[in-house]
């Protein structure tokens, strides 16, 4: 027994506006029991989109019953869809013609499915979806949006034959769903979708209210069942939370009776899917084929539990904006170079690093063994605190460490600057002595008040 339902209901934000519906859907029945399915979606920018997506999902379910191949091959089947779809927009440019108006003005999107009970041929333009329930019990995106360049605007029926999408879907599925995007987004939120390759995911909970067979009977009239969908799709007064859960707990009472309790608690706690359905604000379009005769297996118990909301947004935001944290993760690297905790043991290594150098700054410029080595000692010793503190702030200010960066011990650089020869005075023994000496007086007093001050940054 194939169940079928099928809505196009107003938005709210076209309510507010007083836009009619641009969402148009049919359903037919054939003799050979099956059924062939068409949702449209008129572009909201557009005029008369409304009268678009009506003439494009008439003519093609006609069309499609009138012509089906006798022998019901799948090739021949998808020839046919082809020419379907052509004469679909031949229809609404004839329309065109006839009122003056501009074809743009009926630009609509046209998704439709034959379903024969097991596998589906299918036609797409647009950015509606199709999702199957595969006997495995997995969902399956099968189509996926078209947009423009721009990744926003939408490909409509006038795109022409080069952008329609004719294909059939192997598998045994044991469910169809047919969508506008307005809802698409709610099925297939963008938290799910992998990023590496672009492809989309199902949230489970949701799609299984509207499709899993083991929320419909077998034998018995559905009929109380697809009012609930219709309320639930509509945010009618007459819907009521209750209503969902009950039918959830039907469905999982079968895919997973011991885990059904605790999922279903975790699922009222944030109650995501209803909150999904209630925020749509464009018109919802939807249509389901569920052949309730097909057994679908049980998956593990974490495919029917609610994501991990919060996880996934900091994963999605990670790998949409990896620039930001890659920052944040320099900064945080950098920082830790740059920060020695204020303890004993690291002042010791830091004070026998600084020793060693200075040691070896001093010994790499140090300069022949004479009396003005003697003088240099003489002149280290009487140094007082008072020329030490001698330098000005701003000197001492530049010779802190950059917060954001490794530290760079500031002795190294000095040194060779510091003690430069005059290269005036080489012609006089007398002169190169006084210099070395003053130059030698220099570098002890700097060395040390950069000593100083750098050691005040760990007090």
């Amino acid at each position: 027994m194939i169940v079928n339902y099928g809505f196009s209901l107003t938005g709210k934000s076209h309510v507010t506006k007083k836009i009619p519906c641009q969402d148009s859907h049919k359903i037919k029945k054939m003799e050979n029991g099956w059924y062939i399915a068409a949702i449209a979606d008129g572009v909201g920018s557009a005029k008369n989109s409304q009268i678009g997506s009506k003439i494009a999902v008439d003519t093609v379910v006609s069309f499609c019953e009138e012509y089906m191949p006798w022998d019901y091959n799948i090739i021949s089947i998808k020839s046919m869809l082809r020419t379907a779809y052509n004469y679909a927009f031949k229809q609404i440019l004839r329309e065109s013609q006839k009122t003056g108006e501009p074809i743009e003005s009926y630009d609509t999107t046209l998704t439709m499915v034959i379903y024969d009970g097991h596998r589906i041929v299918y036609g797409h333009s647009g950015d509606g979806a199709i999702i199957g329930l595969n006997s495995f019990g997995s969902y399956i995106p099968i189509t996926k949006p078209q947009k423009g360049t721009d990744n926003v605007s939408v490909l409509p029926l006038r795109a022409g034959y080069t952008q329609w999408e004719i294909d059939n879907y192997e598998e045994e599925l044991a469910a169809v769903l047919l969508m506008t995007d307005g809802i698409a987004d709610a099925f297939l939120p963008y938290l799910l979708k992998g990023i590496e390759n672009n492809t989309n995911r199902v949230y489970i909970p949701l799609v299984s209210f509207f499709a899993d067979p083991a929320g419909f009977e077998k034998e018995k009239d559905n009929e109380e069942i697809i009012q609930h969908i219709k309320y639930f799709l509509s945010d009618d007064e007459k819907f009521d939370d209750s209503m969902f859960y009950s039918h959830i707990e039907k469905i999982y009472e079968k895919r997973v009776p011991e885990n059904k309790d605790n999922i279903i608690k975790k699922l009222r706690k944030n109650n995501f899917p209803i909150k999904l359905i209630k925020n749509v604000e464009d018109d919802k379009t939807l249509v389901g084929l569920i052949n309730t005769e097909i057994e679908v297996d049980n998956k593990e118990v974490v495919f029917y539990e609610e994501p991990d909301w919060k996880k996934l947004q900091e994963e999605w935001n990670r790998k949409a904006y990896p620039h930001l944290y890659n920052q944040e993760s320099k900064k945080s690297e950098s920082n830790e170079i740059s920060f020695i905790p204020n303890n004993t043991n690291n002042e010791d290594k830091l004070n026998q690093k600084v020793e060693n150098l200075e040691s070896k700054s001093i010994k790499v410029e140090k300069v022949p063994n004479n009396k003005s080595d003697q003088d240099g000692e003489n002149s280290k010793s009487k140094t007082s605190e008072d020329d030490i503190n001698s330098k000005s702030e701003q000197e001492m200010e530049n010779l802190k460490p950059e917060t954001t960066k490794s530290y760079k011990f500031p002795l190294e650089e000095t040194n060779k600057s510091n003690l430069k020869t005059n290269s005036k005075t080489k012609n006089s023994e007398i002169t190169k002595k006084n210099d070395n000496h003053k130059e030698e007086e220099t570098k002890t007093n700097v060395i040390k008040k950069k000593l100083k001050k750098f050691m005040s940054f760990f007090d």
